[in-house]
């Protein structure tokens, strides 16, 4: 015996191309093209003619793909490693005294004076 509307809520195990893309904020052609190509590894089931993305891997890739930034380092508690590829004025230690120019690498020794 059917249920009558509104009485109980349905909780979907999957959904159709378009709902899915919805849910992940993308669209209906990017989740095509994962399917010819796999450019983002979304799971998905064939259901015959029809295309079908389980809620549970849509989460599971979700959180598998999420990214997390880097806390950004105070300039002052900085480490003077690799200061040298920034040429910021803090890094005077790899600045050649006798030159107007940086280094092109520390770890060489050499200095890019000419003489």
């Amino acid at each position: 015996m059917p249920h009558p509307a509104g009485s109980t809520s349905v909780n979907a195990l999957a959904v159709d191309t378009n709902t899915a893309a919805a849910l992940i904020n993308s669209t209906e052609a990017a989740l095509e093209k994962d399917r010819a190509t796999g450019h983002m590894g979304i799971p998905f089931v064939r259901a015959g003619r029809h295309v079908i993305y389980s809620i549970a891997d849509l989460r599971l890739w979700l959180n598998a793909n999420r990214v997390v930034p880097r806390q950004r380092v105070d300039s002052q508690t900085r480490p003077a490693q690799g200061c040298f590829l920034k040429r910021e004025p803090q890094c005077s230690k790899s600045r050649n005294p006798q030159a107007s120019t940086y280094q092109s690498n520390p770890l060489e020794g050499k200095s890019n004076d000419p003489t």
